[in-house]
């Protein structure tokens, strides 16, 4: 019953993203990266993503972006696309 919950779900899902994460070790990349990171995220500040982020990839450029890990998606989804395409032409330039 409880994997059948929303909750339970979400869970069982946290425990695959934890495994895996803590499996994975990321290698130097050396192209050129744009991190849209939201500003009300529930996990992490930008500034402590970066220090991972920084470690690998040595040509990076961090935007902030309204909402949440949800809202950035749903309620500034318009946000989001307006920084994608401004990231897109950017490395396209």
């Amino acid at each position: 019953p409880q994997q059948r919950s929303v909750g339970g779900y979400y869970a069982k899902l946290r425990e695959s993203y934890q495994r895996s994460d803590y499996l994975y070790f990321a290698k130097p990349y050396e192209g050129s990266v744009v991190l849209l990171w939201p500003q009300e995220s529930p996990t992490e500040s930008l500034s402590e993503v970066r220090v991972w982020w920084e470690r690998i990839c040595t040509q990076i450029k961090f935007q902030e972006i309204q909402g949440d890990n949800v809202t950035c998606l749903t309620r500034h989804v318009d946000k989001l696309a307006q920084a994608l395409e401004v990231a897109i032409n950017r490395q396209g330039a």
